[in-house]
């Protein structure tokens, strides 16, 4: 019985490996809808090993930000929420038509910076909305998206930081732990020392602390909060 279903095993990942890739990639592709500038050429190399993973969709060219703001094959109440947004003390709902002009307002901002294709922008933040916001926009651009949540220690996030050289990092002002708000700007301070290529940072009002600019030493710009960025 084991060498007979190791042998079905067998016949299924052949087949599986093969079919999977050839077929159910392009049935995947047109059932979800995907909004693309340029469709594929190519699902997959069939002779391509599992590993490393080969590249999929050879050829295509879409925007990520763009598929996940305006899903195809879906009909979505502008009104309805987008994203139930809570903490220990608060519980918040942005609709989609809120998303979509909170992304707008922040594309536009980070391209008035410079922010172009393959730029890093990067995120000491927690889970929330702006930082939604901030990813999706950085994405709409085709900027490359890290975050980092900011409770990591100062050394644990320059050893990921640096490395990409971000040009825009985005940072709460602090979070809320056990009915407590904790200031996290001084970690941000010692952090963006360290970055080289540093446009800007941006501060959100995330928790009922204040904000305080001076201190930050950018090396290409300067630190300001989120309001005074969509400004621009």
């Amino acid at each position: 019985m084991i060498l007979e279903v190791g042998r079905v095993m067998m016949i299924w990942n052949q087949w599986s490996y093969r079919e999977i890739y050839r077929n159910l990639g392009v049935e995947t592709w047109w059932f979800t809808g995907i909004r693309a500038e340029h469709g594929f050429d190519k699902i997959v190399d069939n002779d391509a090993p599992m590993f490393p993973r080969p590249n999929f969709f050879q050829g295509s060219l879409l925007n990520f930000a763009e598929n996940l703001l305006y899903p195809a094959n879906l009909s979505i109440d502008p009104d309805s929420p987008a994203i139930i947004a809570a903490t220990e003390s608060t519980r918040s709902t942005v609709s989609w038509a809120e998303l979509r002009e909170e992304v707008r307002k922040c594309t536009n901002a980070l391209r008035k910076l410079g922010v172009k294709p393959h730029d890093r922008v990067a995120g000491f933040v927690g889970n929330h909305t702006n930082t939604v916001v901030a990813m999706l926009a950085a994405a709409s651009i085709g900027a490359i998206w890290t975050g980092v949540s900011p409770d990591t220690g100062v050394a644990a996030v320059l050893d990921r930081l640096v490395q990409i050289e971000p040009v825009v990092l985005f940072a709460d002002n602090g979070v809320e732990y056990n009915g407590r708000f904790h200031e996290s700007l001084s970690k941000a301070r010692e952090i963006v020392k360290e970055l080289k290529g540093l446009k800007r940072l941006i501060i959100f009002d995330t928790v009922d602390l204040p904000i305080k600019i001076e201190g930050f030493d950018v090396e290409g710009g300067k630190a300001e909060t989120y309001d005074e960025f969509l400004k621009r």
